[in-house]
């Protein structure tokens, strides 16, 4: 009777959940979900073979979040882009978490056993189903769920909770049968588990120490104490080799606190005032789980930024309640293991995103996988205070009370979601919710202002786009969206004298350091106001420095349609006035056609991909062009060139993919010594790898040219070009260190054979990704403009 009860529960709580959720199975995607999975190309896979497949490591994210990119890449294929399979699939997945967090608890109760007292009285299946279906119905939840590309962390999650739930039983299993192979499945299935965390969000680091966290806690209290014990007693040969271990972390810490250091230079807050926002963050997170209306939860957030201490002084009074509850959480631990395993879980679980990691300030997404435990520690809580009020009931009076309070409790926050989604029906509803609630944050005015835009409401949107020009500061990053709104509602209504003057001034006054991501349609826009009113040039322009803006984004080819679509508008019309768009004296496009006077543009900026492209359309609508097949044919010809030096230009590829040889175990060795960060013995260190290898095969390019560069970094330079020459000895034809010669003799001051050898670099590699930089080098020697300075992308 009591396992029936136990499915059908189970089985409610699952229909609760896609209730919960089934307004949104047609909410549009928002934010993120654009840069992340949809304009990413390697999403965009023709078939689910293995090889497409593991393409998707070659996203943005590579092998970190490799599983969801998956899972988005099999929606897109089984859905054909509806944005339903998206939605569902999120939906499923929460499911699957409430099922793991039921798996999870319940063995974490029977791992407490008679220790803890604070879930007495009730079933630990029962107590197991209240945890997960707080936790599942949640509306704080819906930033994950809702949210689509913030199914990495709910994925993550779902690793993570199942490894842990399979760590608990297998050391429960372990300790009660004392055998290892019996209980070898439940550790094989931990370790699993663990993988797919890894390769689901960089979360998941906090995994192994979760692991050693329950392992205190339940099963090996005094494991810290016995292991300080061991170390005492251990060899003076195991204390050294700790030792190194100790010294190895603290120089990835402190390459960690430089590389952290660097990514708040375009923050609006530093590494300190971060640290003393978080606290504040953190204890509203603990009241919006404990009271979650809807009013309180958006995408956006205002947060005054601590400064001190004391400024505002409910920083202190955070920082005091922490310091608190962390006393209370260890002081109780042995007393209380499930209600302090929860909060160690909430807090140790938001450690990555809510302390020193220059992220943004606040995200409710953050909230999912730290909740499990909140939950956990809340219902127990919750029965014990229950039991203590109600002692003169019977067990079964007891439970049943318990079931129907837990039960109205998830009644209510089933609903709560269910209101909290309305606001995800579309981008503006999203948007105007963001606006209600952080009326001071510039992104929610600029998004809505997108959508309102996007919606053919161009007031609104000009209205909106001022609001977040105006509540902008230094490093706004939203600055750019709301201009480039703007400018495209002013089009919209029009207003092309208007748009084109706002456009310039919006450009005159862009912050410092912006984030440039929105400026190749603002550009895009400005010359579409130009084109309208018969200004050429001055479209031609704009569309032109959208392209640089795009080259200095990293691109897709796609990304260069927008800017390609309107440079053939702007020919079409120039081709009517024979207007000299570029200012070379002749008329654009001439007697050319248009796609291949594009090609020779996009050419001569380095885009070959996209010139290729355009010249194969020019060579179908026009095939006896004779421009037209001399240009094919010439990239035709670089093609084969470029696929030979690709093929063996990457060290890194080469040797610390595959180091499973003597040589290039040393190569692997030698190139990661000749790090900047690396103190001067360990750089000694890889150049004696590297000599070594060299003795091994002196027959290979590559380690006379990196030799080459070690000797450059001692100011060796006369050795390094010697080097270099026996480099080439070996392989005349490789374009890296015909490359590498040229600026070692720049260094030398022999600039006519560095030009020469840089001209032998691009015959030999005309694609080299260098070769912007190379050709302006070049141009200044030819002008007797010395150069000294070496790039540092030389391996």
């Amino acid at each position: 009777m009591r396992r029936a009860f136990v499915v059908i529960s189970i089985i409610i709580l699952l229909v609760l959940i896609f209730s919960s959720y089934c307004n949104t199975f047609r909410s549009p995607p928002i934010l993120d979900d654009y840069h992340s999975f949809i304009d990413e190309q390697s999403v965009y896979t023709k078939s689910l073979s293995i090889e497409s497949l593991l393409s998707l490591s070659k996203s943005v994210f590579g092998w970190a979040r490799w599983i969801p990119m998956l899972s988005f890449s099999i929606d897109r294929w089984i859905g054909n882009g509806s944005i339903m399979p998206f939605h569902v699939t999120n939906t499923v997945i929460h499911a699957f978490c409430l099922l793991a967090v039921i798996f999870l608890v319940f063995n974490l109760l029977k791992a407490a056993g008679e220790i803890d007292s604070s879930a007495k009285g009730i079933s630990s299946s029962l107590i197991a189903i209240f945890v997960a279906g707080l936790w599942a119905l949640h509306p704080v939840q819906t930033n994950a769920v809702t949210y689509l590309v913030q199914r990495m962390a709910s994925i993550q999650a779902l690793f993570f909770v199942t490894s842990m739930a399979f760590y608990v039983l297998g050391r429960r299993k372990h300790l009660s049968c004392g055998s290892l192979m019996q209980v070898f499945p439940y550790y094989l299935a931990c370790f699993i588990a663990a993988v797919g965390a890894f390769l689901s969000k960089e979360n998941s680091l906090m995994l192994p120490v979760m692991v050693l966290v329950t392992e205190i806690w339940f099963f090996s209290p005094d494991l810290h104490l016995s292991v300080w014990k061991r170390f005492l007693k251990s060899r003076k040969l195991v204390r050294g080799v700790l030792l190194i271990l100790l010294l190895c972390l603290a120089f990835l810490s402190v390459k960690m606190g430089r590389d952290l250091t660097a990514g708040y230079a375009g923050r609006l807050f530093t590494l300190g005032e971060r640290l003393f926002t978080e606290m504040r963050i953190v204890v509203w997170y603990m009241t919006l789980l404990l009271w979650p209306t809807p009013s309180r939860m958006s995408i956006e957030h205002d947060v005054v930024i601590s400064t001190s201490l004391i400024n505002p002084p409910t920083t202190l009074l955070a920082f005091a309640f922490l310091i608190l509850l962390g006393w209370l959480t260890i002081h109780y631990r042995k007393k209380y293991p499930l209600i302090t395993y929860g909060l160690v879980w909430f807090f140790l679980n938001l450690l990555i995103e809510s302390t020193v990691v220059p992220l943004e300030l606040i995200f409710e997404h953050r909230l999912y996988l730290p909740s499990v435990g909140f939950s956990l520690t809340f219902t127990c809580g919750v029965v014990s205070a229950f039991r203590n009020l109600l002692v003169r009931k019977t067990a079964r009076d007891f439970e049943i009370i318990t079931c129907c309070i837990f039960a109205l409790l998830v009644s209510g926050l089933s609903l709560l979601t269910f209101s909290r989604n309305e606001a995800w029906r579309n981008s503006i509803t999203i948007y105007m919710d963001a606006v209600l609630k952080a009326p001071n944050h510039p992104r929610a005015h600029a998004n809505l202002a997108v959508a309102w835009a996007k919606a053919g409401l161009y007031e609104p949107a000009i209205s909106e786009a001022e609001a977040a020009i105006g509540l902008g500061q230094e490093h706004h990053e939203q600055y750019l969206v709301a201009a480039n709104a703007m400018v495209a509602s002013l089009n919209g209504l029009g207003k092309h004298v208007e748009a084109t003057e706002r456009g310039e001034q919006l450009l005159k006054d862009v912050p410092k350091r912006p984030n440039i991501i929105a400026m190749p349609a603002l550009h895009l826009n400005i010359a579409e106001a130009y084109l309208k009113l018969g200004r050429l040039d001055k479209a031609y322009d704009s569309a032109m420095k959208s392209l640089v803006f795009a080259q200095q984004l990293g691109h897709s080819q796609a990304d260069l349609i927008p800017t390609e679509e309107m440079l053939t508008l702007i020919l079409q019309e120039s081709s009517n006035t024979w207007a000299d768009l570029d200012q070379d004296g002749s008329p654009d496009p001439g007697r050319l056609p248009i796609k291949t006077w594009m090609a020779k543009a996009f050419l001569e900026r380095g885009e070959r991909g996209e010139a290729k492209k355009l010249l194969m359309l020019a060579s179908v609508e026009n095939p006896e062009d004779i421009e037209t097949v001399r240009l094919l044919e010439e990239i035709k010809r670089e093609d084969v060139l470029n696929n030979a030096q690709m093929a063996k230009e990457d060290m890194k590829e080469k040797y610390l993919s595959s180091p499973f040889s003597g040589f290039n175990a040393c190569m692997a060795l030698a190139y990661l010594g000749r790090n900047d960060n690396l103190p001067s013995s360990l750089r000694s260190l890889g150049e004696k790898f590297l000599d070594y290898a060299i003795e091994l095969n002196p027959r290979v390019a590559d380690a006379h040219l990196l030799k080459a560069w070690y000797l450059r970094d001692r100011g060796e330079t006369e050795q390094a070009i010697a080097s270099t020459q026996l480099a080439l000895a070996v392989d005349p034809d490789y374009a890296k260190a015909w490359s590498g010669l040229g600026f070692f003799l720049m260094e030398s001051n022999q600039f006519v054979e560095a030009a020469g050898a840089f001209n032998k670099t691009l015959e030999l590699y005309p694609g080299c990704p260098q070769r912007k930089t190379i050709m302006e080098i070049i141009s200044d020697i030819r002008q007797n403009v010395p150069f000294s300075t070496a790039p540092k992308n030389d391996q």
